[in-house]
């Protein structure tokens, strides 16, 4: 008797116990279900994989039918009421397609990885993009600028070309014509500047012509060299051409020009030939196409000029191939020849595979050629054109100031200083601090929140915008010339003033699971801008660069936290509710 009620209760036991975990795994998965869009599920709780196809029947899906009705909209609104073909199996769990998740979410990527060798093929799902340097140490002007060792600024879709005779970026963002931007002028420099610190490549020269006397270059023309001024003379008599037969994609040399110079590069591609043409011209058209000829116009105002070519970016500007065919091999220029007619003289004619600092320089020089007497750059472009921009802002006529394009000179700037140690980048540098000071009511870009935080706008609107990046940049600026400013330190003054505005007002740019552009909600009335998520990783990276080099470790631990906070946003994350 005693062996047989033990036995019950080892049975009622075991049913004990079965009912205990399947009651869990119901409720675990029924609250599960009601998880907020943001929080990420663990592997422990994905919905049950139907054994076969045939599990699963049509489900009709109805999208946001309460909610409409919440908000007082009729509910069989045909247009806003979106019947969707969604799947349920013999457990009730309902599978929804991802492309509904897709369009409601739509900064929600999904990816399907085919299956490969060694691993069973998967669905992704990205609740963000663009990258994050959680470990960035800033190193002030000694060092890369931030992450811009990683850009190509030169192949952005909105800068139209380099431009032949400064050998900068022409942009196109508010000008299909071009137009020559402070801003994007400087992050060609700092890109190029990095790439020079970090890159491994060697620029495996290969002069033509040196312009020096034995110089064994095989001219095809008549050619006289020059003895003081180290080149090869020609004129309009004929032209001159040189073979040179190369894979190499960076061509450079200097010019002395004295009338009508054109040059000529043709470059093989298979069995095409594609011809660059730089002739004597006025800017716009910066660069045109017409057949296999593309042809970039330069202005002779100087008695010198350096001509440093990215010869595949010109070939892909001019819309003759692309940027990913050249990369992948698929398109493998050579140029061929070169040849010069009109009057002048060449020198230094040289092929390699790059030349970062040389384009580094090109940037600075612009920025010092171009420096006008207030110590600033205007950008000569209208910009909120018909309020497209803001709609609440007036437009700004061209010869606007930008802090960021400011701050971007200064470090741009002191590189050059460190680099050459020629003072004329230095005081240039200093010279362009005024500006901070100048009120955008005044032509310049200063603004103060709430009559008491001073910042550094991107762009002066009136009323102002307070764009969060551009001011970030300006500080670092103003951090990159206090490190080389030796005597009276007015950098240092305002950058620390724009590092207390900074930790004030960071919180405002916060919205719980995104950050916002700039301000304009609050100064415009008008709905938040939020960051898109290269804009909003932008801020967590100068957030963290910038904490690198706090003095006050309060202040560096409250910058990290807040970009801690928001990396987690770009996981899905989100602020409590009420």
């Amino acid at each position: 008797m005693f062996h047989r009620w033990r036995c019950y209760f080892f049975a009622l036991a075991i049913i004990s116990f079965i009912s205990i975990i399947s009651f869990y795994f119901r409720h675990f998965s029924s609250s599960s279900s009601n998880q907020h869009f943001g929080s990420i599920p663990s592997s422990s709780c994905r919905p049950p994989i139907p054994a076969k196809k045939d599990s699963l029947s049509p489900l009709s899906c109805r999208v946001n039918q309460k909610v409409l009705e919440n908000i007082g909209k009729a509910s069989k609104s045909i247009k806003e009421i979106e019947a969707v073909e969604c799947y349920q199996n013999q457990e009730k769990e309902v599978f929804i397609p991802f492309s509904l998740m897709k369009n409601t979410q739509d900064d929600v990527k999904g990816e399907l990885i085919e299956k490969k060798i060694d691993k069973e093929p998967y669905f992704a799902i990205e609740f963000s993009y663009s990258r994050v340097f959680r470990d960035s140490i800033y190193k002030g002007p000694q060092g890369q600028f931030l992450y811009f060792g990683n850009f190509d600024v030169e192949s952005r879709s909105r800068v139209l070309c380099i431009s032949a005779g400064e050998s900068v970026p022409v942009s196109s963002q508010w000008g299909i014509d071009g137009y020559l931007y402070p801003t994007q002028i400087a992050q060609y420099g700092l890109s190029h500047w990095s790439k020079a610190l970090r890159s491994n490549i060697s620029s495996n020269r290969t002069i033509f012509e040196s312009g020096l006397p034995g110089a064994t270059a095989d001219w095809d023309g008549d050619t006289t060299r020059v003895k003081n001024l180290k080149c090869i003379h020609f004129d309009t008599s004929s032209s001159i051409s040189l073979k040179l037969s190369s894979s190499k994609k960076i061509l450079y040399f200097d010019l002395f020009p004295s009338d009508n110079v054109t040059f000529i590069v043709s470059i093989l591609m298979g069995n095409h030939k594609i011809y660059l043409r730089y002739m004597l011209g006025n800017s716009p058209p910066f660069i045109r196409r017409k057949g296999n000829t593309i042809t970039f116009t330069y202005s002779d105002e100087m008695s010198k000029i350096r001509f440093i070519r990215n010869l595949h970016n010109d070939i892909v500007k001019g819309g003759l191939t692309t940027q990913m065919s050249i990369k992948t091999g698929k398109v493998k220029p050579i140029v061929d020849t070169i040849k010069f007619s009109g009057v002048g003289c060449v020198t230094n004619l040289t092929l390699s595979n790059q030349e970062h600092y040389l384009m580094f320089m090109s940037a600075v020089d612009w920025f010092v050629n171009n420096q006008d007497r207030n110590g600033g750059w205007a950008a000569n472009i209208l910009f909120n054109e018909k309020k497209l921009k803001y709609s609440k802002a007036d437009e700004i006529m061209p010869g606007w100031y930008s802090g960021m394009a400011q701050g971007h000179g200064l470090s741009l700037l002191s590189r050059a200083f460190i680099y050459t140690k020629d003072r004329k980048y230095l005081e240039a540098a200093k010279k362009a601090l005024s500006l901070f000071s100048l009120p955008s009511s005044k032509g310049g870009f200063r603004a103060v929140f709430l009559d008491t935080y001073v910042w550094y706008e991107e762009y002066p609107t009136k009323p102002s915008s307070f764009v969060l990046n551009g001011f970030m940049y300006s500080l670092f600026g103003l951090y990159d010339l206090s490190v080389i400013q030796k005597e009276y330190n007015q950098a240092l003054s305002l950058y620390e003033e724009g590092i207390h505005t900074l930790m004030e007002m960071i919180h405002l740019f916060d919205v719980g699971y995104r950050t916002v552009y700039d301000l304009r909600h609050f100064t415009m009335k008008v709905p938040p801008k939020l960051a898109r998520w290269d804009y909003h990783s932008t801020h967590i990276n100068l957030l963290y660069a910038l904490s690198s080099v706090q003095n006050d470790s309060k202040v560096q631990e409250k910058m990290i936290e807040i970009a801690d906070r928001w990396v987690q946003y770009m996981l899905g994350f989100h602020s409590e509710h009420n």
